[in-house]
């Protein structure tokens, strides 16, 4: 198969996984209503699943899941559109993650569950919803909600982060780069090496900032 540079994925209400596969093609399988299409555009691959509003009405009583498997050596770029539902995305393991050129997400509502990954450049565009990110690399990580909470653990690399309301907790492995995480009302919590040497610059409207 010809090389694939691009995967864009677009889903609502389903449940939404990406998985690495030894493989040189993309498939996808689907188990709910709605009609699924895999389409081809020179080295670029979209995967999108389309229901009508009264399909969607009724996702609460259907089980839905989306399975997209893609080429386990594929790096380059990615992205991700979901309405409202779950994403789950995880590299083989810890030792062996996936490694992209870009990955972008942009979520209206729903829940994000990333591992294992490095990606040199890492978008999240979401109204509202959860995210988990675990074992992350990224050159620089851009992550901006209205509302919701973002846990990170093992998080290596530059990071912007942006909510206007909800929860950030990060957990840092490596401190070499500049952390930048602005809330309007929440908490955000910051684990940082034992032996990190940094400056912290904060500013809090209403509220408390400690640092041990």
């Amino acid at each position: 198969m010809q090389h694939i540079d691009f995967i864009e994925i677009h889903a609502s209400a389903t449940d939404v996984y990406v998985i690495p596969d030894d493989r040189d093609d993309v498939k996808a399988e689907y188990k709910g209503k709605g009609n699924l299409k895999v389409s081809k555009n020179g080295n670029a691959i979209k995967v999108s699943l389309e229901r009508s509003w009264f399909q969607g009405f009724n996702f609460f009583w259907e089980k839905k899941k989306l399975n997209i498997y893609i080429p386990e050596d594929f790096n380059e770029k990615m992205a991700v559109n979901i309405g409202s539902g779950r994403l789950h995305f995880s590299g083989p393991s810890k030792n062996h993650p996936m490694n992209l050129d870009e990955l972008s997400l942009d979520m209206t509502s729903g829940m994000v569950d990333l591992k294992n990954i490095n990606v040199e450049s890492y978008h999240h565009d979401g109204s509202s919803g959860n995210a988990q990110l675990d074992n992350i690399t990224a050159g620089i990580a851009s992550v901006k909600m209205s509302s919701g909470n973002v846990d990170m653990s093992h998080f290596k690399g530059k990071l912007n982060a942006k909510l206007s309301s909800g929860r950030f907790k990060g957990q840092i492995d490596e401190l070499n780069v500049p952390i930048d995480v602005k809330i309007s009302d929440g908490i955000v919590s910051l684990d940082l090496p034992k032996n990190a040497d940094f400056t912290l610059t904060s500013k809090v409207s209403s509220g408390l900032i400690s640092c041990d």
